[in-house]
């Protein structure tokens, strides 16, 4: 096999268009799937009121209970004051209990 034409197909512009074409096609499938299955959680379960970042949120803690707020934050690739806002809500709303980390020197 010759190595020079095995690269080729990536410099190639009419490649480059093609992949590109193909990652926004792909992008406009996941759009439309997220809003499918937004609309069938809230048809199906009794969270239905409840924006669909909260109930990431809720299923993300219930996969991994216990988790502070910078490490739900890196899990959810979200910032972490748009999940420190989230869970206040939340907290408000009494779908969580929120409590103290508490951070203590080494010996």
């Amino acid at each position: 096999m010759n190595t020079a034409n095995a690269s080729a197909p990536a410099t190639d512009p009419a490649v480059r268009d093609y992949a590109g074409a193909d990652a926004w096609s792909l992008t406009g499938v996941i759009t439309r799937l997220r809003r499918v299955l937004r609309s069938s959680v809230r048809q199906e379960f009794p969270w239905e009121s409840l924006p669909m970042a909260q109930v990431e949120v809720l299923q993300r803690l219930a996969d991994e209970p216990g988790m502070g707020v910078s490490d739900l934050a890196d899990r959810q690739r979200l910032a972490t004051n748009t999940v420190s806002s989230l869970v206040q809500q939340m907290v408000t709303a009494g779908l969580l209990e929120r409590t103290p980390v508490r951070v203590t020197a080494g010996p």
